[in-house]
Parts: structure tokens; sequence; C-alpha cells
């Protein structure tokens, strides 16, 4: 590589991963797996770091592997100048031109530095020339001529390129190229793929699988501001960033400046001033730069394509030249800058501009700047207390005010170094037990927020040794319940002494005291499986004005209880509130991944999708590892439930098998269940089994026992069914029975049931199997959890066809079948028609309703609305439409009107033999409507 080519963009790319390109790979890779039919031309476009690099030498793997002859070349700037050199590259390892005719092989060998002559052929000889040798070469392969940067081409490969071109071979040769955007074509007209930039949840992607490790949030959300969109650049960013000082963290990579320095440094002084505040993180409006006399300056900059400026609204190129304009200016001349726009703005914003402006420590200041931060967001916040620690007086009592305050602003961006940063200054350099106590609690949350829950409990018992301040034993306490998790029962003890302590002094805040309830209610949860309604109404009272953020309310804590109760509904409800009163972004991941789940079970499989994808960009946008895992595994497992197999997949491989940026026991459990559920779609039931033990190792290790958490064990033992080992399929189940009904969860005892049934089928017990499998069926039948009814209805089918049982078996099957439809379950429902063929007699027909549709028949012939059917049947007013419209067609009706009329001639719809009879077209006398 030469001067002027940025390696570190263009390492950080070649050899990576591709990520959030699927559209243009399967486009070039479309390409040139057509090239022995067809031939093409394509030319890839964008900007350096963009991902040029990466698709080519994907295309260039590709054709390797399926047995083409690759001509490649990649020039340099340097280069340009040396007639020929780029054609040299491409026909190095073509040795024998036997194959031309003398006056072409002679051209060709003349312009190759094969052979000698007194002048240079033109390009009409070498063109020609280079089609024979392409036309040849196809004869015994495909050809793929790739070419990358082909901008740096010199003008006579580009014109013999050029002419070459527009003669290829019909089939047989695939000409592939990258180039510059904006840059003048090679080959002049040719078919485009212009690559723009990645969104911001693509490139955390990006980061998270090629840097190698896990940057902080606010590190993470910095580098992919600043790169714009550009994987290349935002893998430089993060690299300046290995070593962990502040430094880097404001400087351009060396590619970026190398070609954007001096188009910004060639700018006046005036406009360089209006980018470095278009750059800040107060950044002011365009009527706001008018005011300070800056405005006029911003023109060479729009001209330059660096600013935009839509209506009052200033938008850089990229933040990154924000920071490359500050560098370039003097420290006076920003101070004044700051002055000047401290002078034109108001709030938040004209106190960190002052705070900016002062060339020294200043005590008002610093009051100013922590008086702002207070109630502002935690991003926000950092930087407004940053400041102000900066511009304390050493010997200033609200320094360590100001620290810890920021320590706590850090730790709710997300930002651990920092957090602790702070928090450890306090420890090592305070002089006072409080603050010396209350630095040491700070640690302890990083530490629990790293799973480092030994670490945090021995800064508890030092914060609690060194002072017996009530807030600072309240506090402590409430964090060793967190860190015992894995001992239920010391956990609550913990929790119920910090609500004993904070009860015995009024005069604690109420978010405090709240945190101490909330420790009761989710301790005593674990250990007794109860939910406390009383105390959350008690948390609840107590945060009423407190800045609690929605994913740690009492709120928060009461809809994932009732979600783990199987009360998904009740759970919906609250969390569609808290996304709505959320406006940082842990608590709309927060809502978004637990609302993807309830939406999952409550039968709303298109929204729990679109939830699912908003929690995972969130997660990925606060890099909190144990966030992203939730969220991950989240996604995954609606892609799964949606037969999207490959997202699925691509999910499990991210989660990883406790290794990576993420890595931990509960990532590669999480990970190992989306695996296991993979290979029971794909009827690979031995392969799911290694999973599914997996599983069971990985959560037993870590303590969890909540059958919430552990819903695959049923599906296990479905798989042991399948491969035949009963003995172990029954003492999984056990396992997941017990401690069900300890804590009364209907959908674990449900799924139980399920798998019960199966294995005494499979044990040749007619009459255990049957039995156990209505009991599941009936055990959900209003639960409002369609998808685990199904599952139950299915079982029950396959038992009942096992034992012979063909009108059972088909009543249970088509019900099954339908919800699965619905639902959008594609391989289950598959199964369900496999059972159903195994059968032997007919299924549902056109004319025939299934035993949801009937009971909706009956219920809307009654004058029931919509939402009164859905609420009777726990379903969404969406699938009662949609049965509805099938029971219309079914019956040859337009309306309920009709529906009723239709019903009261033929004597009502009812399930078993009175439905049946409808099937067949006419009404059955054998029994009275059941409703």
């Amino acid at each position: 590589m030469t001067a002027g080519q940025p390696i570190g963009l263009r390492a950080a790319t070649s050899s990576s991963p591709i990520v959030g390109r699927d559209e243009e790979l399967a486009r070039i890779t479309a390409l040139v797996a057509g090239a022995r039919t067809a031939g093409g031309v394509l030319c890839v476009e964008g900007e350096r770091g963009i991902g040029k690099t990466c698709l080519l030498d994907a295309a260039v793997a590709t054709a390797r592997e399926q047995g083409f002859r690759v001509l490649t070349a990649r020039p340099t700037h340097a280069e340009q100048g040396l007639p020929h050199a780029v054609l040299g590259d491409l026909l190095s390892d073509v040795h024998d031109l036997t194959f031309l005719p003398e006056p072409q092989r002679q051209a060709l060998e003349v312009v190759l530095l094969r052979r000698a002559a007194a002048a240079g052929p033109g390009v009409r000889e070498v063109g020609i020339a280079l089609t024979g040798v392409l036309a040849h070469l196809a004869t015994s392969a495909p050809v793929l001529v790739a070419i990358d940067d082909a901008h740096y081409t010199d003008d006579a490969t580009s014109a013999v390129l050029a002419f070459a071109a527009r003669r290829l071979p019909p089939a047989g040769v695939v000409l592939v190229l990258t180039s510059a955007e904006g840059a003048l074509p090679v080959l002049g007209p040719a078919a485009g793929l212009a690559l723009g930039p990645l969104p911001d949840a693509t490139l955390h992607r990006v980061l998270w699988k090629c840097h190698g490790r896990t940057l902080p949030p606010a590190d993470l959300q910095r580098t992919v501001e600043m790169a714009g969109g550009n994987p290349g650049l935002a893998l430089a960013l993060a690299g300046a960033l290995d070593g962990g000082a502040p430094e880097p963290r404001a400087r351009p990579p060396a590619g970026f400046a190398d070609e954007t320095a001096e188009r910004i440094r060639a700018l006046p002084v005036a406009t360089l001033e209006v980018l470095a505040a278009a750059g800040l993180a107060f950044p002011p409006s365009a009527t706001e730069l008018q005011a300070a006399g800056l405005l006029a300056a911003a023109e060479p900059a729009e001209q330059a394509g660096l600013l935009r400026i839509d209506r009052d609204r200033m938008a850089l190129d990229r933040p990154l030249v924000g920071v490359v304009a500050r560098e370039a200016l003097p420290g006076s001349r920003l101070r004044d800058l700051h002055r000047r726009l401290a002078d034109v703005t108001g709030g938040s914003a004209r106190v960190w501009h002052l705070g900016h402006a002062e060339p020294a420590p200043d005590a008002q200041a610093a009051a100013a700047l922590a008086r702002a931060a207070e109630g502002a967001a935690a991003r926000r916040a950092i930087g407004l207390l940053a400041l102000a620690v900066e511009l304390t007086p050493p010997d200033d009592e609200g320094r360590w005010a100001r620290l810890l305050a920021a320590g706590r602003a850090a730790f709710r961006a997300g930002d651990l170094p920092a957090a602790a940063g702070y928090a450890a200054t306090v420890r090592d350099r305070s002089m006072s037990a409080v603050w010396t106590s209350r630095g040491h609690l700070v640690l302890a949350e990083v530490d629990l927020d790293r799973r480092r829950p030994a670490r945090a409990v021995q800064h508890c018992a030092e914060a609690l040794a060194a002072t017996d301040e009530p807030e600072v034993q309240v506090a402590a306490q409430v964090l060793l319940a967190r860190a015992c998790a894995d001992d239920p029962p010391a956990a609550a003890d913990h929790a119920r002494h910090a609500l004993k302590l904070a009860e015995q002094h009024d005069g604690l805040p109420a978010q405090l005291r709240a945190e101490a309830v909330k420790a009761v209610v989710a301790t005593e949860s674990l250990v007794y499986g109860e939910r406390d309604e009383q105390l959350l109404d008690r948390a609840e009272a107590l945060e009423i004005g407190a800045p609690v953020p929605p994913a740690d309310s009492a709120a928060a804590l009461r809809a994932v209880l009732l979600a783990r109760d199987d009360d998904t509904a009740a759970a919906h409800s609250i969390l569609i509130e808290l996304l709505v009163r959320a406006v940082d972004a842990p608590s709309r991941r927060f809502a978004h991944v637990h609302l993807a789940q309830a939406c999952l079970w409550l039968g709303e499989w298109g929204v729990a999708e679109r939830h699912a994808e908003d929690g995972v960009n969130a997660a990925h946008a606060g890099g909190r590892g144990p966030d992203v895992v939730e969220a991950v595994f989240v996604h995954g497992l609606v892609a799964a439930y949606r037969g999207r197999s490959q997202i699925a997949a691509v999910a499990a491989e991210e989660l990883g098998c406790g290794e990576g940026p993420y890595g931990s026991d509960w990532a590669a459990c999480r990970g190992a269940g989306l695996r296991a559920f993979l290979a029971m779609a794909a009827g690979d039931a031995r392969e799911a089994d290694t999973w599914f033990t997996r599983c069971t190792q990985l959560a037993t290790a870590a303590d969890l026992h909540e059958p919430f958490l552990r819903r695959w064990q049923a599906d296990h033992a479905e798989a042991l069914v399948a491969i035949g080992d009963l003995d172990r399929a029954s003492a999984v189940l056990d396992a997941l029975e017990q401690r069900s009904a300890l804590l009364g969860r209907t959908s674990g005892l449900a799924a139980c049931r399920r798998g019960r049934a199966l294995v005494f089928a499979a044990g040749g017990d007619a009459g255990s199997a049957t039995a156990a499998a209505g009991a599941a069926v009936a055990g959900l039948d209003r639960a409002g959890l369609p998808y685990d009814r199904a599952r139950a209805l299915l079982a029950a089918g396959q038992v009942r066809r096992r034992f012979k049982e063909k009108a059972g078996a088909r009543d249970h099957l088509d019900e099954a079948l339908r919800i699965f439809d619905d639902l959008g379950a594609e391989v289950l429902a598959a199964r369900a028609r496999r059972e159903l063929g195994r059968v032997g007699v007919r299924s549902a027909g056109p004319a025939e309703l299934t035993e949801t549709e009937a009971r909706v028949a009956d219920l809307a012939a009654a004058g029931n609305t919509t939402r009164q059917i859905a609420d009777q049947l726990f379903v969404s007013p969406k699938t009662v439409e949609a049965n509805l419209t099938r029971i219309y067609r079914k019956l040859g009706v337009a309306n309920r009107v009709e529906l009723s009329r239709r019903l009261s001639e033929g004597g009502g719809v009812a399930s078993g033999g009175a439905r049946r009879g409808l099937r067949r077209g006419f009404p059955d006398s054998s029994g009275p409507v059941r409703s």
C-alpha cells in the first residue's frame, strides 16, 4: 500500500465478516453464479471503508470455490501514471499466449513488457487481444475479472478494458470492479451497485463481530455517531480506543485525517468555527449561529459538502468533521467560540458553554453545571458533570458529590469503566467515611452489572463497615440482596433487613425506600413463588415524582412477575404503558424485549417480531452485555417460532457458546436453547438433545430453576421420546413438574402433562397418555396462551392417532393446525398436517368449522362484539376477525345477522357431533348445543 490509502480502513473491512449487506452480497453472488450462462459487468461504488472490498473479496472467494479462473488487480494512487500497470496485474498468471493470432500476441506481449518494440501498439490492437484472452480462458472455465479501487486504474488499461468490455463473449466472463463514490467510470456505462451507510444497529453488530471486544456503551455510541454509517471508519475509530486513554476518543483515525483534513483545514477560520460548533454536544441552531454572527461563514462548508442546513437545524456530513475542525482551532479561539455561543443560548446549553469558556477551575461554574445535570438524561448529565468535576477547585467540598453523581450518570448510561473510575477516585481519595462508603456502593453496582457478585459483596461489606449512616446501610443491604441471587433465602434476608432499616428512618429518600420494598418483592417471589401486590402498590406510591427510569420501576417488576405467573395479558398492558413513558434507551430496550415475549405467548407474532427487532437494536446501541444477550435471544426465539431459521441461527451464533465479547454462561445457555429449537424444527432429535442437555447444565450451574426460564424442558422431553430414551424424558419432566407445581405455573404444568402424554404413549399406556393429553389441553383452555394450547392439542392428536381414536385425533389436530396457521407457525403447522395425513380420515374441509370457529360463531350469533369474544376466548381481536372471515365463507353468509339466522335455523354450532353436523352442511340432532 502507498500513501493516500488508509491502511486501517482497508484492513478493518477486507478480512472481516460481511454484516448488513445481504442484498448486495446476494446480487454479486448471483452474478458470479450465473456466469456459465450469461456474462456481465458490475461496478460497486461507495466511499472508502464502506465495504466495497469486502464484497469484492466475497465474489472472488465464491468464484474460486466454483472453479473459476480469477484475474485480479488492486491498483494504487501511486501507480496510476504507469501505462498498462493494471493490465499487467490482471494477466500476470496468463503465461501462454500462443493461441492468439500473431499481431494480437505481439501487441499484448509488448504492453506486458514481455517483448521489445520501437513503438507501442494502439488501444484497438491490445483491446482485441484482451478480448481473445478472456474468450479463450472461458472455454475451459468461467472467468472473473476483479479490480479493487478501479478509480486508480491507469488510463491505458482503462481504455483497453472499456474496449474489451463492449466485446465480451455472451457467457463465461464477469467483470466486477469497485470504485470511489463520484469517480469517473472506468468502463463507461455499466451496471452499478451503490453502497450507502449502514444503520446504527448494523454498525453495532459490525463492531461486536469484528472488533473482538466489548466497547463501553459511551464509546460504542460515540464511535457509531462519528462513523456516520461507515463500517471501516467505525472499526478504525474503535481501534483508537484500545489503549483506554481518553485522548483517542477525540481524535480521528489516520486514514480519515489523510483524506479529509486537507479539505477542512483549507477553509477560513470562521468556517472552522461553524463546523466545530455544529459538532458540539450542545450544537446551536442556525438561528443561534446567526445571532452569534457566524452563520455567514457556513457557506464554504456547505459548498464543500461538509455541512447541511435544513431549516433551523445544522447537520455535519459526519460528526468526525467537527472533531477535525476543533483540532484545527487554537484553544483560545475555542474558548471564545463557547463564550459567543453562551450569549445566544439558554438553559443547560448556556451553562455548558460558559463552563468550556473558563480557562481555569471555577467553583461557581462547577456548581452551575452540577445543578444543570440534575434530571438531565444520562448521557447529557455525564458531559455536564464531567466538566463540573474538571472545574471544581481541589479544596471544594462539593468535589466528592459531583464525582459520585458523574459515576452514577455514567452507570445509567452504561459506561461502566467511567462509572468505576469516578467511584474509585472517591473511595481512594476522600477522607470522609461516608463518601468512601458511597464510592464502594457505586463500585458494587458496577460489579453486579459485570456479573461479579463476589466483588460486589466485598464492596458492600466495606461500605457497611465504614459508616452506620442509614442511607448507606439500606443501600448496601439492597445491593447484597441482588448479589445473593444464587441463594434466594439469603437474598430475601438482606432485602427484609433493608426494608426494616428503611422503616426505622423516615427521613430516607422515597426512592431508596422503594428500592428496599422492591427487593423484598423480588426475592420473596423467588423463595415462595408469590407476588406481593400490596408491597408492589407501596413501591409504586413511593416512586411517584421520583426520577425512576421505567425499566427500574415497581411497574416493571410487576410486569415481569405477572408474565412469569402466566398472566401475560396483564403484563402486556403494563409493558405498553412503560414503553409510552420510556425516554431512556435501557427502558425502551426493556419494554420492547418483554413485549416481544408477551406478544409471542399471546399469539401476536407479527407484533412480537417488530418489538424483538426494536429491542435488539436498542440493546446493541446500549452495549451492555446482559441486555444484548437477552435481546438477541428473544429476537432469535421469535424468528425460530415464525420459521425464520436463518435469522434464529445468526442469533445463536451471536450468543456463542460462552465466548466472545458478550460471553457468559447465560449467553451460552440462551444460544444452546436456540440451537436446540432449530434442531427440533429440522427433525434432528439427537442434535436437539445435545443442546437441551447443555442448556440444563448451564442453568443448573447458575441455580436457575424458575419454570418460566426453563420452558425448554418439555421440548427436551419430546426430543428424548423421539430417540427412545423414555427414562431420561421422565426425569426431565419430573424436575420441571415439581417446581411448576410448587409455584403454580400453569404453562409449566401444561407442558409437563403434554410431555407425559408422549412418554406414556411411547410406552403403550393408552389410558394414562389420553388422560395426560386431555389435562394438558384443559389446563390451557382459558389461559390465553394460544401457542401453548396448540402444542397441547397437537400432542393430544398424536396420542389419539397412535391409539386409533381417529375422530378425536382429527378434532384435536384440526384445531391445532388452525391455531398454528393463524399464528404463522409454519414448522408446527406442517407437523400437524403430517399427523392429519396419518389419521386416515378426512380433515377439516372448506365447509367445516373447527372447534374454535364454532365457539366464535356461537358467541358472535349471540350478539357479542369482537372485543367481547376475544376477551372470553383469551385471543386477540385480530384472531376473532380472521375466524369470522372463515366462518362466513364456510357457511355462505355475509354478516352477523345472516350468521345468527343460519345458526338458529340449524340448531346452533357446537363442538363434537353438532359441529360435525354443520361440517356436513346440515345440523346435528344428537343433543343440545354446548357453549
